[in-house]
């Protein structure tokens, strides 16, 4: 773990513009330079404790270009990681230094039409420039800082950049096209950054809040046009946060001799076993990465909250006592204490060696009631750690050691047997070393004979087969009674009842899959109707869980050949459904990161012989529309869409299917083009276009086709190419939707 040197020290976020989207434009079609706005974008920072810095955007197309600022038409995305600002490496602020929780930062966004360079001359205007602003911010910087608060005299700075902006608005459309600026407190980014680093925020029209009405009447002529922007902001908070833990053993002290019985009969020694307990008594320290009074601090040990300074705590766990070969549940007790050294307040617990060796659960939460929009409860985990609690050792005598010596050879025959089975996964637990020789001795009599050499391994084999055929039947039939009564319970409205059964079914289904002889198969399909069950039921959370299950299984075996082709079309829409509900619950990392696998393994897929690959081409289409549009991820998108691209390029339809795979291929052409220019590709999406003109002509010629979506998507196919400044593409579109309207008029 981490060591911390405990100051109580500034907590760093830094900010960061990734990309800008133009949906409309302030320039109109009578600005000289015609319907495209030329930006200037301004980032910048300030805090009422001094802090201020800012970023201002040079040029995007390279000297010796006229234009030299970011020329943008409706539909245009710029990555601004690809053009950095003046004088700066990139569109990072220096780390905004927060002291305390009510601590404030200001980020504002400007972008400023200064027009573009146009026959005739003219096309900019100087008031946009490096020192300028410089010299801005931190005239606001020491204005905030003489507020009677931090809110007031972030306020008051504001004025300053709202008076400069006013000056800036000039003739033909030229002035300032958004103003975006949003206030976040420390309270507010440690909510929202405990759990991860960095998290990304479109500021715009619908969510910013919008400076725009403040100086769009000044100096703008009427007739000009609404301009909407989105840019993308990155928080990244820059501190760890962790929760160092600290154990130190007390003196050892030996315990009395006692009586040692032994639980596994096959190794019990003809003499008597006795055994010597030694004890330690342990004191567990936790020390938080910082610390801040006002958030309530507030710890709990197994669910306990620790109301008091100090206290002492009676546990029921599992816990394993001296002379005990597994665990059992029972009372322990532990002594807390808080204490505060070099500003952090730790907790400090206590344990008395005799009462044997457990685990602790300890968690510290922090209290963010006040924030906007609230946190589900007003106490948010900031971690949680499961310690191991060591209270005793214990030696013994000859007999003892002898015991111990036998276990071992016993557990490593048990290895033999069960271990190049594939689908038997029984391992006995660290903590509870006895378990899975415990389950077997009733079966496995005569393993000691094997170790011996009197009976061969494969008749033990052998009585280990039989036994597992039977568990295997006992186990299906329970687990899949479980879930037809999930079923019927959610069919008469009993959803809670049902979802109450969801975790012990799914953890049989993966019991069952472990099992040798267990059909993975079969488990996977019972576990896709579990999944959508529940997914129907409204139950995403649990439908996730049900996913899971499905993807660890089917990857936990090699299927039989005869089954590939089944198996891996079901391993790879198990995964793409876990995708959807991960999504559904907003945990859209966690689903972009298994995305690049479930592409390779609908690739994989179409390759198989018999394969279906128009259904593969469906679910990457699904695929990438769950990508573009709740997940927001047009990088991935853009995956997907190759692979479906490659895909029906792979093979020849069936002639049945030759409208449907026309149509299915150019429109996915068409959506990759899309997203490409969604990611600043426009080189490759536009190399794209002939060919999928020349697509959506071809399914017009064919019986049954649909010649007006035909000519629907072209006219669209035209406008994408306008707003990505490509004429001639756009043209040769437009003449090819003029056509097919013609014809089917």
């Amino acid at each position: 773990m981490p060591v911390f040197d405990h100051e109580v020290a500034a907590m760093d976020f830094s900010f960061r513009l990734r990309n800008v989207t133009c949906k409309s434009v302030l320039s109109t079609e009578d600005s000289d330079w015609g319907r495209q706005d030329g930006i200037r974008l301004v980032l910048l920072a300030y805090t009422a404790n001094g802090y201020h810095d800012f970023r201002i955007s040079g040029r995007e197309l390279p000297e010796p270009d006229l234009v030299d600022n970011y020329p943008f038409v409706p539909g245009k995305t710029l990555n601004l990681d690809l053009f950095p600002p003046v004088k700066r490496p990139d569109w990072t602020l220096d780390p905004v230094p927060f002291g305390e929780p009510a601590d404030v930062v200001r980020i504002a966004v400007v972008g400023i039409n200064e027009g573009l360079p146009f026959v005739g001359g003219g096309g900019g205007f100087s008031s946009v420039t490096h020192s300028g602003f410089e010299e801005l911010t931190k005239q606001m910087a020491e204005t905030a800082a003489t507020g009677a608060t931090a809110a007031v005299g972030i306020a008051v700075a504001f004025e300053l950049l709202k008076a400069a902006l006013e000056g800036m608005n000039g003739p033909d459309c030229r002035g300032v096209a958004f103003v975006y600026q949003t206030d976040l407190s420390l309270k507010k980014l440690l909510q929202d950054h405990l759990h991860n680093k960095s998290t990304r925020h479109v500021l715009g029209t619908a969510n910013g809040n919008q400076a725009l009405g403040i100086v769009s009447g000044v100096g703008v002529p009427a007739g000009c046009g609404k301009p909407s922007y989105e840019v993308s902001l990155q928080i990244t908070r820059e501190e760890p946060l962790s929760l160092e833990v600290q154990d130190h053993a007390g003196e050892p002290r030996q315990g009395n001799i006692e009586r040692f019985e032994p639980s596994y009969e096959p190794c019990r020694p003809a003499e008597l076993i006795f055994i010597i307990p030694t004890f330690h008594d342990r004191e567990i320290t936790f020390i938080p990465s910082f610390h801040y009074e006002s958030l309530k601090p507030m710890w709990r040990v197994e669910g306990q909250e620790l109301t008091k300074q100090q206290d002492e705590l009676r546990l029921q766990v599992d816990v394993r006592r001296p002379g005990d070969e597994h665990m059992t549940t029972g009372q322990v007790t532990v002594k807390y204490r808080r204490e505060e050294v070099g500003g952090i307040k730790r907790l400090i617990l206590s344990t008395h060696g005799e009462d044997g060796d457990y685990t602790l659960t300890v968690g510290l939460f922090l209290n963010f009631e006040g924030n906007v929009p609230p946190p589900p409860s007003p106490f948010v985990e900031f971690e949680s750690v499961v310690v191991p609690v060591v209270g005793h050792l214990v030696t013994g005598n000859r007999a003892y050691d002898q015991y111990l010596s036998c276990v071992e050879q016993h557990r490593k025959v048990f290895k033999k047997l069960f271990y190049p089975m594939p689908r038997l996964k029984i391992t006995p637990e660290p903590e509870d070393p006895f378990a899975g020789l415990l389950q077997f001795q009733d079966v496995v009599p005569d393993l000691g004979r094997v170790i011996r050499g009197e009976t061969p391994l494969d008749q033990l084999q052998a009585q280990v087969d039989a036994f597992e055929a039977d568990r295997l039947v006992s186990q299906t039939a329970v687990v899949e009674g479980r879930h037809n009564l999930i079923a019927r319970l959610i069919n008469e409205n009993h959803t809670e009842q049902a979802v109450s059964l969801v975790a012990e079914t799914i953890a049989g289904y993966r019991q069952y899959a472990r099992l040798a002889g267990a059909d993975g198969m079969q488990v996977g399909r019972y576990l896709a109707e579990l999944g959508i069950l529940l997914s129907r039921a409204g139950r995403n959370a649990e439908a996730v869980d049900a996913f899971q299950a499905l993807v660890d299984v089917y990857r936990s075996f090699t299927p039989e050949e005869a089954d590939r082709l089944v198996y891996q079309i079901s391993l790879v829409e198990g995964q793409h459904n876990l995708i959807a509900r991960l999504i559904d619950e907003s945990r859209t990392e966690e689903a972009v990161a298994l995305v690049p696998e479930t592409i390779a393994g609908y690739r994989q897929y179409a390759r198989l012989a018999g394969a279906d690959g128009m259904r593969a081409g469906r679910d990457l289409a699904e695929l990438a529309i769950l990508m573009a549009k709740p997940a927001r991820r047009n990088r991935e998108a853009v995956d997907a869409l190759q692979a479906l691209v490659d895909v029906y390029r792979a093979f020849t339809p069936e002639e049945a299917d030759r409208l449907v795979y026309q149509i299915s291929l150019v429109e996915g052409q068409h959506n990759l083009i899309a997203r490409l220019i969604d990611e600043s590709r426009t080189q490759e999406a536009v190399a794209l276009v002939p060919e999928t003109i020349a697509g959506y002509r071809q399914y017009a010629r064919l019986a049954g086709a649909d010649g007006m979506r035909a000519s629907r998507n072209l006219a669209e196919l035209a406008a994408l190419m306008t707003r990505a400044g490509r004429n001639a593409e756009a043209e040769a579109a437009q003449q090819a939707a003029d056509e097919l309207r013609h014809d089917n008029d």
